[in-house]
């Protein structure tokens, strides 16, 4: 949100009304859009924030939220919402609609808060684009 997600959400709205997906330049692959959107994290997003490793990764990122939001609460059917899991519970999984996104941003999106130390966070800065720029 603070990288102005929500203002290119709008400009795309506005741009594009046609559009039918935030992201139509992900290419479907092999049943899924997954593969591009590791090696875009891997290769571009992780060395442009200057946390590249060989050891982190997409899927290290997903070990990590789940993990920091276990040990703040948070209840275990928000947390498999927002990952995209099954709760495990045929009443959950099978009847109902999913969580209202208001709903797993508060419980869950904005407990999230990245850290490289307990005294200090991760600039997440530089990633933040103009996007009428891109867009426009």
């Amino acid at each position: 949100v603070e990288l102005g997600f929500l203002d290119y959400l709008k400009l795309l709205k506005s741009s594009y009304p046609e559009r039918k997906r935030v992201f139509e330049e992900l290419p479907f692959r092999n049943g899924s859009y997954a593969r591009n959107v590791s090696r875009f994290f891997n290769d571009r997003y992780l060395p442009k924030l200057g946390i590249k490793k060989s050891s982190n990764g997409f899927h290290s990122l997903r070990h990590s939220i789940i993990d920091h939001l276990k040990q703040k609460g948070v209840e275990i059917h928000y947390i498999n919402e927002m990952m995209g899991h099954t709760s495990g519970n045929i009443d959950l999984d099978r009847y109902g609609k999913g969580y209202n996104p208001d709903i797993i941003y508060n419980k869950c999106i904005k407990k999230v808060l990245f850290e490289t130390s307990h005294a200090r966070g991760i600039d997440f800065n530089p990633l933040k684009l103009n996007w009428k720029k891109i867009i426009q």
